[in-house]
C-alpha cells in the first residue's frame, strides 16, 4: 500500500528538480546577458551561491611575483625597518 505513495513522491521530486534546474539555466543566461550590457560600464555580476562562472584567464587576484617582490633594504644597525602596524613585544629577561 505504501509503493502508490513512494511512486508519487518520487515524481513530484523529480518535477521540483526539473523545475529548479530550468530557474537555474534561466538565472544563468539572464546572469550573462547583465554581464555582457554592464561589462561596457566596467561592472559585472557575481552570483551569491557557489555557481560555476566562467574561469578567469590569467593569475588568481592578489597574487604577484615572489621573485620580483622589492624587498625592505637594512637600516645601519642591520635591522628591517617595518611598515605601520602594532609594534613588536620587548623580551623581558
Amino acid at each position: 500500500m505504501r509503493k502508490p505513495d513512494l511512486l508519487k513522491a518520487l515524481q513530484t521530486f523529480s518535477s521540483i528538480v526539473a523545475e529548479k534546474n530550468d530557474i537555474a539555466a534561466k538565472e544563468c543566461q539572464i546572469i550573462d546577458k547583465l554581464n555582457r550590457a554592464l561589462s561596457q560600464t566596467g561592472y559585472r555580476i557575481v552570483p551569491i551561491e557557489g555557481r560555476s562562472m566562467p574561469n578567469r584567464r590569467g593569475r588568481p587576484r592578489g597574487s604577484r611575483n615572489k621573485a620580483r617582490a622589492v624587498l625592505p633594504e637594512a637600516s645601519k644597525n642591520g635591522v628591517v625597518k617595518r611598515g605601520p602596524g602594532r609594534p613588536r613585544l620587548k623580551k623581558v629577561a
